[in-house]
């Protein structure tokens, strides 16, 4: 885990590959010997930048700003490549099935909307590489909306990749988070570039 940012109302820190974000933030309280509370969650095989607030106030305005829109969450991921999806908004009617533990496509006006947009940022011979920004935060989002269009993050074996990523984890990563400080207005953003790999070498 590496501390990204701190001041008295939030921090940002890398969360690694392979722990959960309850395991992060336990052991967030265990290195700073106080309360601290998610303002967002990444799916445990999801590394990168997570936000999290220090105290109950900072929690309410960063809670606010999500369904506002000024706290922005920007992806990167390595997926199946198709030349034929489109870049852009995805929109999509989507619901959490608890009993299988993975998001599925709804139908008709069924379930919640999920909203991101898209954009191709480099490629390989076999892969894509797309960013998201979350409009939405459903479980799972990303990882459901690239399987509806048949180009699963690489290594995601829940949502339809051919095989896993070697050492755990797939190729999805938190790269920034952006927000008004709780405090004083102020707009940060924090940057968390991916761990080197031979993949993300070649594809970012």
């Amino acid at each position: 885990m590496d501390l990204l940012y701190r001041d008295s109302a939030v921090l940002v820190v890398g969360k690694q590959l392979g722990v959960s974000t309850e395991e992060t933030l336990e052991s967030l309280r265990r290195m700073i010997g106080a309360e601290v509370r998610p303002v967002h969650r990444l799916d445990q095989p999801v590394s990168g930048a997570l936000a999290v607030a220090l105290h109950r106030s900072s929690t309410a305005n960063m809670n606010r700003q999500l369904s506002q829109g000024t706290f922005t969450r920007r992806y990167i991921a390595v997926c199946r490549r198709d030349d034929s999806v489109p870049e852009g908004l995805w929109e999509d009617r989507v619901v959490f099935n608890r009993r299988s533990n993975r998001g599925e496509q709804a139908h008709g006006n069924d379930g919640m909307v999920a909203r991101l947009i898209s954009q191709r940022a480099g490629r390989t011979d076999r892969y894509d590489v797309w960013t998201f920004t979350l409009e939405t935060g459903r479980r799972h989002q990303i990882r459901l909306q690239c399987s509806i269009r048949g180009i699963p993050v690489v290594g995601d074996l829940k949502y339809g990749a051919r095989r896993s990523r070697r050492g755990g984890g797939i190729y999805l990563h938190s790269l920034q988070v952006a927000f008004l400080h709780p405090g004083d207005g102020r707009r940060i953003t924090i940057w968390s570039h991916p761990k080197r790999d031979p993949l993300w070498q070649a594809a970012v």
